[in-house]
């Protein structure tokens, strides 16, 4: 077979397409990794019309999306982190909670 060309942490693109159905467009694992070669951001080689891509790079490559992604979700869009919010809403709830008679104050 042709995959036998590569060494063992080359993959297909499309190991990374999980849909459940073929119907539908590409999963967002494969379109970003299908951006991030085109880009040149990672190797590609090819064989006839497959495309293959290192396994290990694919994967810190996306690691790397989903960390800015988390990073980027970590404020609010006031600039309040969301561990402050939480602290804000846990205070906010035991004030009620003191005020109303369910518990006393710490």
């Amino acid at each position: 077979m042709s995959e036998d060309v590569f060494q063992p942490g080359i993959v297909p693109l499309t190991s990374y397409d999980t849909r459940k159905t073929h119907d539908d467009a590409h999963s967002p694992a494969y379109k970003a990794l299908a951006k991030a070669q085109s880009e040149g951001k990672l190797r590609k080689f090819t064989i006839g019309r497959r495309v293959y891509i290192s396994r290990t790079e694919a994967d810190e490559y996306l690691l790397s999306l989903t960390a800015a992604k988390v990073k980027a979700e970590g404020g609010s869009r006031c600039g309040v982190s969301v561990d402050e919010r939480l602290r804000a809403l846990e205070n906010t709830v035991t004030d009620l909670c003191v005020q109303l008679g369910f518990v006393c104050r710490p």
